[in-house]
């Protein structure tokens, strides 16, 4: 079994990442020690796609959805790719928490939608978000399943401060992420120029 650090010579040599053949589908599983958290485990999941027989976790080049477990006993996160195994019995693995889709099928699809929803709102091209608000947009879920009930403002206030409290690689990841938003944006709207909102004085009202 190959370890992150083998593969990525930056990492801490531990198995806190583990890749793992499935001899009944010839899948590759990927254990990741939840110490890491969702967030890492999101980006994880995003980059490496599960590609059958080889160590290629490029979700983009598995061409398939990415399932994301939590295995209480042992403590850590299972990423798996959607298989025949799954679909048939989806509680096959216990504390499912979510799926992640880059294939270029789920790709088109979005960036059709996003072209579709930018030609009904002419007059509006939503800004590129930064890295604090993919980091926030990527936790609330999970804070919200932890904290049933709790508002959307406590959900920010929570994010806030752990944005506050991250490590430089984290803060170094979620700017990656912010940069490949910005690239995304570019090619989504080729001539968008930012312009801050206007308002109405209240002088030129009266």
């Amino acid at each position: 079994m190959a370890t992150y650090s083998e593969i990525r010579g930056d990492f801490r040599p531990d198995n806190a990442i583990t890749f793992v053949t499935i001899q009944a589908t010839g899948d590759i599983h990927v254990f990741i020690a939840d110490s890491y958290g969702l967030m890492f485990v999101k980006g994880v999941a995003d980059r490496f796609r599960l590609n059958g027989n080889t160590t290629n976790l490029s979700s983009q080049k598995c061409q398939q959805p990415v399932k994301v477990f939590h295995d209480d006993a042992v403590h850590k996160y299972r990423l798996c790719p959607l298989s025949l195994e799954l679909l048939e019995n989806p509680t096959l693995y216990d504390g499912f928490l979510f799926e992640r889709d880059e294939s270029d099928r789920a790709v088109a699809q979005r960036k059709l939608d996003q072209a579709k929803k930018a030609t009904e709102l002419q007059t509006h091209i939503p800004r590129p978000k930064n890295k604090q608000s993919l980091y926030q947009q990527a936790m609330s879920p999970e804070i919200a399943r932890r904290h049933p009930g709790i508002t959307s403002q406590a959900v920010s206030a929570i994010i806030s401060e752990m944005w506050k409290n991250e490590s430089l690689k984290v803060l170094a990841f979620w700017q990656s992420m912010a940069d490949e938003e910005e690239r995304q944006h570019k090619l989504l709207y080729p001539n968008y120029k930012y312009a801050p909102p206007k308002f109405i004085s209240e002088k030129k009202l009266g």
